[in-house]
């Protein structure tokens, strides 16, 4: 009975060791999961480290940036609103001095409608005296005319042959010659036919 007893034991111990080991390398796997869980974390935190350090320096950056840019289109601004008040000053500047030159063309042009005035009533003034000269030219012209006429009316009468004195002995004669060459005599020749003949032979009219 006592060797049952002792065999009893001995597996019950050996179970208990066995149990032991198991529990000892239960017990190492769980420390190394821990170990390695512990080692995890140390690297994610550390990567989270590293990620906030980079978020930090790009929002440092970031923000240098955006004050930048602010700085820049605050100058900018300022820039356009000078120039803005620059352009306005110089546009009223000139709308002032193009005011000022329409002023003086408009009186330039009063004296330029006045000067017109003056033009215009000389001009009518010159056309009348053209009108009296015109009408005197015209009077010369016809006067002239009238003498260029006369004149070639005396000339023509100048250059005409002069009517030669009636001589019944000159018209018997020239009579003669003609009626040697006609050898056709009248009969009788009465003074009237005479002086008819005499003229007809001095102009060489043909009987």
């Amino acid at each position: 009975m006592g060797h049952a007893v002792d065999q009893s034991l001995l597996s019950l111990v050996k179970e208990l060791i066995t149990k032991y080991k198991r529990t000892e390398a239960d017990q190492s796997a769980i420390q190394g999961s821990l170990v390695q869980q512990r080692t995890e974390q140390i690297e994610i935190q550390n990567t989270v480290a590293y990620l906030q350090d980079q978020h930090d320096e790009q929002l440092e950056v970031f923000m240098e940036w955006k004050e930048q840019q602010m700085k820049e289109n605050k100058g900018i601004l300022q820039k356009l609103v000078a120039v803005e008040k620059t352009l306005s000053e110089e546009l009223l500047n000139r709308v002032q001095g193009v005011e000022e030159s329409l002023g003086g063309v408009e009186e330039s042009l009063g004296g330029v409608e006045e000067s017109l005035g003056g033009v215009e009533e000389r001009l009518g003034g010159v056309e009348e005296s053209l009108g009296g000269v015109i009408s005197q030219t015209d009077e010369r012209v016809k006067q002239l005319e009238e003498n260029v006429r006369d004149l070639g009316m005396k000339d023509e009468r100048a250059e005409a042959s002069p009517m030669e004195t009636f001589d019944v002995k000159t018209c018997r004669s020239k009579l003669a010659e003609h009626y040697k060459r006609t050898a056709k005599v009248p009969t009788s020749v009465g003074p009237k036919n005479l002086r008819c003949i005499f003229i007809r032979s001095t102009l060489d009219c043909p009987w």
